[in-house]
């Protein structure tokens, strides 16, 4: 597609592993990340959200080449971290920088201020004056005037000062992408709108792409172009942020709407229940069907039979709008109250679950 041509990032058939021995003292494996495809436009505030252990932050290492896929591939300005040398990885790291959620651990305490920022500076050899650089930064990231921080040391900041910190590492290098995991999860509330709305800033003056990793949709109604729902490492729905968060097709997608009412002003939907499989068993068919409210109120119908045995595709429901759920592929979906939870008919040589 020409859409995808021109993409900053793009990422097909991603999958991400794990060896797990919690159950029962056995080997298993787990699927962080399970077949997931999707691109970035240049410019683009591209949202990832989920619950936790959807495989949201799993995805957002595996973009950074912090972590190795097992199989798929990721373009970043046509580089795939994966697959590159020493040298061109350092070259790659300059492009693609990361804030994450706890400052404190992205700072090392015996570093002043100047010399956190300055590191990557000086690992990437930029050129011009270093101090000049480093002032640059730490005033765009909003502390001012900069040279008031120079001597400082995280213990002496505020958490939002530190995180501000961390930006302003990662923007001295300038970088194309910037992937910002749950970056104020760990700030007070009073601070966290002023945080993301700077990321933003800041994507406009450099002219990044801002990838923003979250748990809270709230944010992305506020922030992001396009959203891609995750659930248990899949991608069940995807598209324009206020498409999928005012109009929303997967049950998943309205449930946790439902805990996030500020969200176009909705409150209807049905507050999700119980907790994510075990993923080392993943269930058969939708992946979802095991908490799905509209599955266990018994509107999925026909389509009841393809939810328990079938993989529901992502394709697109309605311009720019993918989900993946055979009933909203099939019709609309009305919501009820707090129904009991679905459990799925045990065949007779089912064997036991964990």
């Amino acid at each position: 597609m020409a859409e995808e041509a021109r993409a900053v990032l793009e990422v097909l058939d991603l999958e991400v592993r794990f060896a797990s021995r919690r159950l029962y003292g056995s080997g298993g494996e787990v699927r962080a990340v399970d077949g997931v495809s999707f691109h970035v436009d240049p410019g683009e505030v591209f949202c990832i959200a989920g619950e936790s252990g959807c495989g949201k932050t799993t995805l957002g290492r595996a973009l950074l080449g912090l972590l190795k896929p097992h199989s798929g591939k990721v373009s970043i300005s046509g580089l795939d971290p994966a697959r590159l040398r020493r040298e061109e990885l350092r070259k790659f790291r300059r492009q693609v920088q990361v804030v994450f959620q706890d400052p404190m651990g992205s700072l090392n305490p015996r570093q002043s201020i100047y010399e956190a920022v300055a590191e990557g500076v000086r690992i990437h050899r930029l050129q011009g004056d270093e101090k000049e650089i480093v002032a640059r930064a730490l005033a765009r990231a909003g502390l001012r005037p900069p040279e008031r921080f120079f001597l400082s040391y995280p213990h002496e900041l505020s958490g939002g000062q530190r995180q501000r910190v961390v930006i302003a590492a990662a923007i001295a290098l300038e970088p194309r992408v910037l992937v910002a995991d749950e970056p104020v999860s760990m700030l007070d509330a009073s601070v966290r709108g002023e945080i993301l709305e700077l990321l933003v800033g800041l994507k406009d003056e450099i002219g990044m792409t801002l990838v923003l990793i979250t748990h809270d949709l709230a944010f992305a109604w506020a922030l992001a172009d396009r959203v891609a729902i995750m659930y248990l490492g899949k991608i069940v729905e995807l598209g324009p942020a206020q498409t999928v968060l005012t109009k929303p097709l997967h049950p998943y997608t309205k449930s946790l709407l439902a805990v996030a009412p500020e969200v176009g002003r909705r409150s209807t939907h049905e507050i999700l229940t119980g907790e994510p499989p075990d993923p080392t068993h993943i269930p058969p068919g939708c992946r979802f069907h095991p908490r799905c409210p509209v599955l266990r109120s018994g509107e999925a119908g026909s389509q009841e039979p393809r939810c328990l045995g079938e993989v529901p595709a992502l394709e697109e429901l309605a311009p720019g709008h993918q989900a993946s759920c055979h009933v909203a592929a099939a019709g609309s979906i009305r919501t009820r109250g707090p129904q009991a939870p679905y459990i799925r008919p045990a065949a007779p040589d089912d064997e036991p679950g964990p």
